[in-house]
């Protein structure tokens, strides 16, 4: 990121989200706004949200594996994140529920090719914690972006139920990392912000190929 708070994620959408050291376009990975997103792909239903939501914590599930896994992680460091991993496999195991056929039980090839090259580029352990944080605060921003896009009682009890449990694990790894209060903690946070399954579809996600240049 171009800024390690959130409110900057959430906020600037010409800025570019750093996953680790490599800067990915953040046009690439956010939604064009809710009511654009719902033009281009209206047959998103709540059980193809739950999958994608489901992918990205699978995602964030073997980004932690393999940051405890590395040795670039000192032992306070790797016992201070360690509930993480089983926090995400829960939200994940609710979002197959969900989700139903839909779900495909693997974490989105696009993300986690992203984030495992670099990890396996971090030099030490403030590269891994940058690239988990920015992980957290693209899940708790999804989630956000769920809660937009879903419709039902239970997909949006669910959003709403482990978006601050992603927003916690971000101030955790902020806090780790050093830094400020004023860094992690977002003043404002928008929920058409978030990864996009409209642009990153998973295979049974199907949506619209005219979708407009931003």
């Amino acid at each position: 990121m171009n800024t390690s708070s959130r409110r900057d994620f959430l906020t600037k959408a010409g800025a570019a989200v750093g996953i680790g050291a490599a800067a990915v376009p953040l046009s690439t990975l956010l939604p064009f706004g809710r009511a654009v997103a719902q033009q281009v792909a209206p047959e998103l239903t709540d059980e193809d949200v739950a999958a994608f939501v489901e992918s990205v914590e699978l995602v964030a599930i073997d980004a932690y594996a393999s940051a405890t896994a590395s040795g670039k992680l000192s032992a306070g460091t790797a016992q201070a994140i360690a509930a993480f991993p089983a926090h995400h496999r829960e939200h994940a195991s609710a979002l197959a529920s969900l989700a139903g056929s839909k779900a495909e039980g693997r974490p989105h090839p696009k993300f986690s090719d992203i984030v495992a090259g670099q990890l396996q580029g971090a030099p030490g352990e403030k590269a891994v914690l940058q690239i988990l944080f920015d992980l957290e605060n693209a899940a708790a921003a999804t989630y956000l972006y769920a809660l937009g896009a879903t419709k039902g009682e239970r997909a949006l009890t669910t959003a709403a139920s482990y978006l601050p449990a992603e927003a916690q694990h971000a101030v955790a790894v902020g806090q780790l990392l050093g830094k400020t209060l004023t860094d992690i903690i977002p003043a404002f946070e928008n929920q058409d912000r978030a990864l996009d399954p409209t642009k990153f579809p998973l295979s049974t996600t199907t949506t619209s190929t005219t979708a407009p240049e931003e």
